[in-house]
């Protein structure tokens, strides 16, 4: 943040620099870390609650699978006591368990690639500290030579060697 510039012993001010943009810029790149941070807080949460249903998944998935093998072992050993739709309609459960699973686990994923990758990029990059300011020449400057030793000048009629 730049001050007044003053002059000499007087302390008189020259002139003082305006530094509304940089400061507005400042409190833009502050806010939107804030929100950032925010973002990946909630997205922890997300991840969370993912797990809470993967888990829930799992076990819905497991119970299915266990009573299939029991009707299934219970018509092994006698045909007549569990009818093949009862057989036919676990198998969809179970089919239907590991999707819900899936979708549980790609959820699960995509928080936490949300959290690894997208809202890291979200941040805005540090600015590296400008350098100092060089001192500016006042000399006049000259207008190149040309080939032939004069100087060239943009200032007359233009000529075309286009046919």
């Amino acid at each position: 943040m730049a001050g007044p510039v003053t002059e000499g012993a007087s302390r008189a001010v020259i002139f003082k620099l305006d530094s509304t943009k940089q400061e507005a810029a400042l409190e833009t790149a502050r806010r939107k870390v804030a929100e950032v941070d925010a973002a990946l807080a909630a997205a922890r949460v997300e991840v969370t609650k993912a797990e809470g249903q993967l888990q829930e998944a799992k076990a819905a998935n497991q119970q299915a699978v266990d009573e299939l093998e029991t009707k299934r072992e219970l018509q092994r050993r006698n045909a007549g006591v569990v009818p093949q739709r009862d057989i036919e309609k676990l198998e969809l459960a179970v089919a239907g368990r590991l999707g819900s699973l899936a979708a549980a686990a790609a959820a699960k994923q995509a928080t936490e690639t949300r959290i690894s990758t997208l809202l890291p990029a979200e941040k805005p990059a540090p600015r590296p500290r400008s350098p100092r300011p060089r001192s500016i020449s006042t000399r006049p400057m000259s207008a190149p030579a040309s080939p032939d030793g004069s100087s060239s000048s943009r200032s007359g009629s233009a000529t075309s060697s286009i046919p």
